[in-house]
């Protein structure tokens, strides 16, 4: 894909990754916390498919089949390389979401499927 074709923007909040193309469903439940932690706190965030490849999540996910897996990223250019770029704001806020949601899950039972 080239840089215009890419499905998320820079600057436009962190990544919420709901599949991956060879693996991850994103925990549905786990997913619901995060986008109520960002709605109720005005934290920007884009929802992504991803057809470029997998993450660890996916492996911690498929090890046993009960792994609330989700993965969460940056909007980047150039990835892999020495002129990485993205926007601080973007990583700012993925900070302050990640914090917040910790913050709310206190045991398993938030994590159950219904």
């Amino acid at each position: 894909l080239s840089v215009d074709e890419l499905p998320w923007m820079i600057g436009q909040g962190p990544l919420l990754k709901v599949r991956e193309t060879n693996g991850l469903s994103t925990h549905a439940p786990l997913r619901s916390i995060f986008r109520d932690i960002a709605d109720s706190s005005q934290i920007p965030y884009q929802i992504i498919v991803d057809t470029a490849g997998i993450t660890d999540a996916t492996s911690a996910q498929q090890a046993s089949g009960k792994i609330a897996a989700i993965t969460l990223g940056l909007a980047r250019r150039y990835s892999h390389s020495a002129v990485e770029m993205l926007d601080l704001r973007d990583l700012a806020s993925l900070i302050d979401w990640t914090e917040k949601t910790l913050r709310v899950l206190r045991d398993r039972d938030q994590l159950q499927r219904i």
